[in-house]
């Protein structure tokens, strides 16, 4: 739904959490995410530190949302890549290399959730449903790709999923702690998804 047509309060809500979003990622992007405190956030958004809390249960909560929403957003497209008549391996590769140029120019907040991830094994729930279709749709690709023969019979559907998100994690956590602008994302993606390609190929 549009949301000019969404009831008053509802509007001011989305409009509220968007604009503590904005502040606190142009805070993030200028001091650090760890250096960035709630004080300084709620103080730039002009909101209540209750009003915060609402939102958002926590700091870390914010970058769990941006990436919450790259992935919906990679989700969306990767959906019309099932129907789309190309090669496999071909959907593939877009479908790896688009998600990850959603991260480009964002280095240390890619850095920080990854941080964030490791140290207390963060997986939310809303980020747990997308995963799931994320996942779904990755194994449709690698089955078309059996059927089509494009990739090699006997090969295991899930196994072939899990190794190539393996990689794109990889390669993207890789990406995150090099020094920004050392080498392109998408190209340094494409390398490494055509590697696995060329080793499931029929």
């Amino acid at each position: 739904m549009d949301v000019a047509q969404l009831p008053r309060m509802a509007r001011r809500r989305i409009a509220t959490r968007e604009k503590i979003l904005r502040e606190a990622l142009d805070l993030f992007a200028r001091r650090g995410f760890e250096s960035t405190t709630v004080d300084e956030i709620v103080a730039r958004a002009d909101v209540a530190k209750g009003t915060f809390f609402n939102y958002f249960p926590r700091k870390e909560a914010l970058i769990e949302h941006l990436f919450e929403n790259r992935l919906r957003a990679s989700v969306s497209s990767a959906t019309d890549l099932l129907s789309v008549a190309i090669p496999v391996r071909d959907k593939l590769l877009d479908l790896f290399c688009e998600a990850a140029s959603g991260h480009e120019g964002d280095e240390p907040l890619t850095r920080d959730l990854f941080a964030l991830e490791a140290a207390r094994a963060l997986s939310p729930a809303s980020d747990e449903e997308y995963g799931r279709h994320w996942g779904l749709i990755v194994s449709e690709l690698v089955q078309q790709g059996l059927r089509s023969g494009e990739i090699r019979a006997g090969v295991d559907a899930t196994r072939a999923r899990t190794v190539l998100n393996a990689v794109y994690v990889a390669v993207l956590a890789a990406w995150a702690s090099a020094v920004p602008g050392s080498y392109d994302l998408r190209e340094n993606m494409r390398e490494h998804v055509l590697l696995v390609l060329d080793g499931l190929g029929g």
